[in-house]
């Protein structure tokens, strides 16, 4: 799954590397990005700018923003069964840029969170559905979902899901790909794609940010270390 990221990139940066003409307004770099939060997007129908949208998808048809905090993950097995994201998968995918990712190892009643991120540093791109809803009094709230695959080798001893990452040479093949070709990208990165490393609990609270959330941290005294 997914449940928080980071993207700690100036803003110029991340035009050059997604090829974007309109630089997002600065801001703080981002350490801990929650579900219901404002995140960039670069969606399908505007290719060449980034939009921020709500994080948890709500359909077009659905009678109330709550389902939003349902419809934060979408599995790629299933988008085209899924009511909530058929329609999406077909004629409104998007891009989440990205420079860090957060997963959880369950163990017991305890969950380490592990931070993520390229061996460069460098930002890459999420896979993304996105929709429009219309509020009844008629404000539009534009969302998206994070869609998920099955879990690489790195991966995997934390948990079983992880997000599709979309190489960078098919991230416009994504947007407006045809659906058969988009599908064809949503699959587990290269387990060296990404590098781990444990990091402390404080990241379990939305709203907390800082660089602290990403520093490593050792093992409580308890535990064997993962991968000894």
């Amino acid at each position: 799954m997914c449940g928080r990221f980071t993207l700690r990139t100036p803003s110029q940066e991340l035009c050059r590397r997604f090829g974007v003409k309109l630089a997002p307004p600065a801001g703080p770099p981002r350490y801990n990005i929650a579900p219901t939060e404002r995140a960039w997007v670069i969606p399908s129908d505007r290719p060449d700018q980034f939009v921020a949208m709500r994080w948890g998808l709500i359909p077009p048809w659905a009678a109330d923003e709550r389902i939003g905090l349902r419809c934060v993950n979408a599995r790629a097995e299933t988008l085209c069964e899924k009511p909530a994201f058929r329609e999406a998968v077909r004629l409104r995918r998007c891009l989440i840029p990205a420079d860090g990712l957060y997963e959880w190892q369950t163990t017991g009643p305890y969950a380490q969170p592990w931070f993520m991120q390229r061996p460069d540093g460098q930002p890459f791109a999420l896979a993304g559905l996105w929709e429009r809803w219309s509020r009844p009094g008629g404000s539009v709230i534009e969302s998206f979902a994070v869609v998920t695959v099955a879990a690489n080798a790195a991966i995997a001893p934390l948990h079983d899901r992880m997000a599709a990452l979309v190489e960078q040479g098919a991230e416009r093949i994504w947007l407006r790909g045809s659906l058969e070709e988009a599908l064809a990208l949503l699959r587990p990165c290269p387990p060296d794609w990404l590098e781990l490393r444990r990091v402390s609990t404080a990241v379990n609270r939305a709203g907390i940010e800082g660089p602290h959330l990403i520093a490593p941290v050792e093992p409580p005294p308890e535990q064997g270390r993962l991968f000894d």
